[in-house]
């Protein structure tokens, strides 16, 4: 991809090292020959939408349903091998294609044998297998406190601050599952930040910006900044909005619209109902901070209101009409 847009080949089938501009070799090949096993055993591609550098970024990030979800007629060691070339990092992949032939060979002579192979890039259960990972998260409110009394802990560490700033950073960051060392954080007047733990002593220096800002503290309620919106995953914040690139609400948002989103809510609450997820996390979803996302792709934050999205999308970076 290059910076006019332009495309080399075809996203679809390219490495993820390939998508980022890294340098590739042969694992490269071997990744888009896995993509192409999975197109003709599926009869779909792994990552596919319309925009090319949307599926570029799904190449390097996202993780497709696992082929036998697809289609379940596919032999365990067949899917094996698709995903083994398949793998994100080409250090835990086939490391040649002799390798993978040998794979396939051997299951030409034995269809039934499992290879027992365990992927960094495809977990038990993957994104691809879930109609919306965030919300079909199987929570339950025992975790969920369990989580809240785990945040509180280490707030409480953080030098400085008292008990209403801890309410308020409590109250946000138990929507997050982000994993962060309360130790390297910090609040300075306010804001907060993430510090890098390579910093080191700091004392006589000046700093633009501490690490990562996180949000500020205004009247004992937490507000999350651009920057921190953009760190994340989709999966790692309970309330997402997320919309599809061609939804021309994309552009609104950009703009520093209001949006309705009545429809995205409608539907993060019938999946949490389906999930049988507890009232909390329902409530949730109906109100406060959202994750306003575009395909999977964070992109700031929004404030939800009987159905109505306050736009907090970063002044500075809104699109003129």
């Amino acid at each position: 991809i290059t910076a006019t847009a332009q495309t080399i080949g075809s996203v679809h089938y390219i490495s993820p090292e390939q998508a980022s501009g890294k340098m590739t070799d042969g694992a490269s090949d071997i990744y888009s020959v896995g993509i192409i096993l999975y197109e003709i055993l599926t009869g779909r591609k792994p990552f596919d939408t319309e925009n090319p550098l949307t599926v570029a970024l799904m190449q390097m990030n996202d993780i497709p349903a696992r082929p036998r979800s697809i289609n379940p007629d596919i032999p365990v060691g067949v899917e094996e091998i698709i995903l083994k070339a398949m793998e994100k990092n080409p250090s835990d992949g086939y490391h040649t294609a002799r390798e993978m032939i040998n794979d396939i060979e051997l299951l030409r002579n034995n269809p039934d044998h499992v290879f027992g192979y365990k992927f960094s890039s495809f977990p038990e259960e993957t994104a691809g297998e879930q109609k919306n990972d965030r919300v079909v998260s199987n929570k339950s409110e025992t975790t969920m406190d369990e989580q809240k009394n785990q945040v509180q802990g280490g707030i409480s560490d953080i030098k400085g601050i008292g008990k209403p700033e801890t309410k308020a950073l409590t109250e946000f960051f138990a929507d997050v599952s982000m994993e962060m060392n309360w130790k390297q954080v910090e609040v300075r007047k306010g804001q907060v930040y993430l510090v890098p733990e390579a910093l080191g002593a700091r004392k006589g220096l000046v700093f633009l910006r501490n690490g990562l800002y996180l949000g500020e503290i205004r009247k004992d309620r937490f507000e999350p900044s651009q920057s921190f919106a953009m760190a994340l995953k989709k999966k790692e914040y309970m309330a997402v909005i997320d919309l599809d690139y061609s939804d021309m609400r994309v552009e609104k948002y950009l703009r520093g619209e209001t949006l309705d989103v009545d429809d995205i809510v409608a539907k993060n609450l019938q999946a949490a109902s389906e999930a049988d997820l507890p009232k909390a996390v329902r409530k949730r979803l109906e109100k406060g901070w959202q994750l306003v996302c575009v395909n999977g792709y964070p992109l700031g934050w929004g404030k939800l209101v009987n159905g109505t999205l306050k736009n907090k999308y970063h002044a500075g970076w809104r699109m003129k009409y």
